[in-house]
């Protein structure tokens, strides 16, 4: 009997799993499908293709499902003994970005775009897995799974959406008096140096090496070639629809994994709830994303939910992150006690290259990896093995080789102590920081520590020395880590939040693997209705009114600054068509075609976005010249305060480098945005100056034989001439 009980647990252990898995390429599948019908919605009325939409909503599906259908099943003991963590979901999801990567690459030089075929792929994949879950889901439960998905779909569009940030009227936007923000040009200038030069740069005055956390940009200008559009418009498509569904994907695939390494530890639990039947999880989740208060007290404690969706680079690292850490799960229970050579390709090849890859999607990932790899390393004594000793030294030398080339020095503004909470956090909330700031964290901390029956200081000392809860240390270091950049060095713009922040992404997760087992829940007593309703009930429920409504208004006020943001531009437009005099949304083709014509900036975007179009051997000998006599270009924006970023329209909307582009000498310049690898401008530019023969001879010295001017005339309209060397 003994034996037929021990069967049954792990066939349920591996079951749960499995489910697990389904749920989370079942939720992020379905985030991604109305993501891209949002976006295409959100276009009518402009021009619309649904190719690029479909591409991209397909890639996101092909790594979210795709790996779901590949993954070997394994049973318990497989899991145990023989499996293999190349086979697991995790690594199949970072193979298969990895894919969609290399598939980028070969459009150009092979005149092949493999973007349909693998959409088509992940189509397939998400029908499949759907087909799968639907036939062990309850009613419930499914409905339970896709209402959030949908919910989370619809706060992760209006957040990304609502700002001036990423827009699916973007193009639009920016030809309306420059009204957008300057960091996606700055992002997009740097993929288009490494799509037409193979320089990440910034492309203000030839194209210099700019150190920073490139990464982001240089995958988005792949996907933009699968998805067949320019960069600046992928950058308001591809994070929205494709990434931010990895994203989530990825956290609810390390809090399944997570649940499954402690099943296998404690066979037990067989009787725990798939995570689509459990309610709990899901409430963490969106406590954690959303928020259960309101986002103006959310804002007083710097607890930034938008910057995940709005920093491209943040959001494609933090989904990298995460998978990594459901990769490590799966190596550490899978890892035999003699080091393999499956576990020494983990080891010398696989961490150091998730540990240069986090360096160059956001460099605090990298680093607060590299923290929490040191800490097991010592806590668990595997340093004192040659193989683990000799990998981390290889992980240290790659992960300081990448920090060389991306760390960018100007946002260290020096030593400055509680420099984030005193710029970051409302004076009032300062005594909540800690608390409010890294409440996952704490909460994670609390529930283990209750869960291990540590009720002293030395119950507690005997589980750490132990080793029972290395991965609350874990999760310790990462907040303490996370929080020492920001509260002893003043590092520019709040960055700092993205070594902070980290710790949230992590413990959120992992609370979810261990709420349902650690908050207990009393089973329901017969008999009448009152009588079988414990006041617990009555509490939570009374709480759960507030908390219900906090959420919606995160959420439709999200959806409202979209759509407000959307309607705007396009009543604004319709002023300028003289066309129509009506209210509400307007949504005709003819009037908005007419009236972005008429847009105060048109001429000039136009005529910079027809310049992307010439072939890359081309752009690689070219430049682009603006002469600083073209006011409309240099004062695109019209607060003087935002003249230093001027100058990247110019790359990012023509996908040239320029030459001799800072901005005029009258401009107070700033310090960050990779401008000191170049040379202010000190005085006037002069007329000998913009000579073709001394345009010719600047671009020489930069290795360029063609230049391409900018030309204004008196009417406004613009010309593109342009010159051999």
């Amino acid at each position: 009997m003994r034996g037929r009980s021990r069967l049954v647990t792990e066939s349920h252990a591996v079951s749960v799993r499995t489910r697990d898995r389904l749920t989370a390429s079942v939720f992020g599948g379905v985030a991604a499908c109305a993501l891209g019908v949002m976006y295409w919605v959100s276009r009518i009325g402009f021009a619309n293709p649904a190719r690029p939409v479909i591409v991209t909503a397909g890639l996101a599906l092909f790594v979210v499902c795709g790996p779901a259908i590949i993954a070997t099943r394994s049973d318990t003991a497989e899991l145990r003994k023989g499996a293999k963590w190349w086979r697991m979901t995790p690594f199949l999801a970072i193979a298969s970005l990895l894919l969609t990567a290399v598939a980028g690459t070969l459009v150009y030089p092979l005149g092949v775009n493999m973007g349909v075929p693998i959409a088509s792929v992940g189509l397939a994949a998400f029908l499949v897995v759907i087909g799968r879950w639907a036939r062990g889901a309850r009613f419930t439960s499914a409905t339970l799974v896709v209402g959030v998905a949908f919910i989370f779909a619809a706060w992760i569009g209006g957040t990304a959406w609502g700002t001036r940030y990423k827009t699916p009227l973007f193009w639009e936007l920016i030809s309306d008096r420059g009204n957008v923000h300057h960091d996606p040009l700055y992002y997009v200038s740097m993929a288009n140096s490494m799509r037409a030069y193979g320089v990440p740069s910034t492309a203000l005055d030839g194209v210099p090496y700019t150190p920073y956390h490139y990464g982001s940009a240089w995958l988005n200008s792949q996907w933009a070639d699968l998805a067949g559009v320019d960069v600046l418009t992928f950058y308001s498509l591809g994070p929205t629809v494709f990434v931010a569904p990895v994203f989530f994907f990825a956290l609810l695939l390390l809090a399944g994994e997570a649940r499954s390494a402690w099943r296998l530890e404690r066979p037990n639990v067989a009787t725990e709830l798939p995570l689509e039947r459990d309610w709990l999880p899901w409430l963490v989740l969106v406590a954690a994303a959303i928020g259960v208060i309101p986002g103006s007290a959310l804002d007083a404690l710097a607890i930034w939910n938008r910057h995940v969706l709005i920093s491209e680079s943040y959001l494609t690292g933090l989904a990298v992150f995460l998978l990594c850490c459901a990769l490590s799960i799966d190596w550490w229970i899978c890892r035999d006690k003699h080091t393999s050579r499956s576990d020494a390709a983990f080891l010398f090849l696989v961490v150091p290259a998730l540990l240069a890859c986090l360096g160059f999607l956001k460099v605090s990932l990298m680093l607060l990896s590299l923290a929490g790899l040191i800490w097991i390393l010592t806590r668990s004594g595997l340093f004192r093995d040659r193989g683990f000793l000799l990998s981390s030294a290889v992980a240290l030398l790659v992960s300081a080789v990448t920090f060389r080339l991306v760390s960018v020095h100007a946002q260290n503004q020096g030593f400055a102590p509680l420099s984030f909470m005193r710029e970051s956090v409302n004076p009032s909330w300062w005594p909540y920081f800690l608390l409010g700031h890294f409440f996952w964290s704490c909460a994670y901390i609390a529930l283990r520590i209750h869960e291990e029956k540590t009720p002293t200081l030395g119950d507690l000392w005997t589980a750490v020395r132990a080793g029972r809860l290395i991965d609350v240390e874990i999760v310790a270091v990462i907040a303490i880590c996370g929080l020492l950049p920001g509260e002893l060095i003043a590092i520019h713009g709040g960055s700092a939040v993205y070594f902070s922040d980290v710790q949230r992404w992590l413990a959120a997760p992992l609370t979810m693997a261990i709420a349902a087992r650690s908050i207990a829940r009393p089973d329901r007593r017969p008999g009448r209705f009152l009588s079988s309703v414990r006041m617990s009930t009555v509490v939570v429920a009374f709480i759960a009114i507030p908390i219900t409504l906090t959420i919606f208004f995160n959420v439709s006020r999200a959806v409202r600054n979209a759509a407000l943001m959307n309607i705007g531009l396009r009543n604004t437009l319709a002023s300028y068509s003289g066309l129509h005099t009506g209210n509400g949304i307007v949504g005709d083709s003819r009037v908005l075609e007419t009236g972005l014509r008429k847009a105060p900036d048109y001429a000039m975007i136009s005529a910079l976005r027809a310049l992307d179009g010439e072939p890359r051997a081309t752009k690689r000998r070219t430049l682009l010249f603006i002469p600083q006599s073209d006011s409309a270009f240099w004062n695109v924006y019209r607060e003087p305060d935002r003249c230093s970023f001027a100058s990247f329209v110019g790359p990012a909307t023509s996908g040239h480098a320029l030459l001799d582009g800072m901005p005029p000498a009258s401009c107070d310049l700033t310090d960050q945005y990779g401008m000191p690898a170049y040379h202010r401008r000190t005085q006037p530019q002069s007329a000998a100056e913009i000579t073709p023969l001394a345009l010719c001879a600047k671009a020489k010295q930069k290795g360029f034989t063609r230049v391409i001017i900018l030309h204004r005339d008196q009417e406004g309209s613009y010309s593109t001439p342009a010159f051999d060397c």
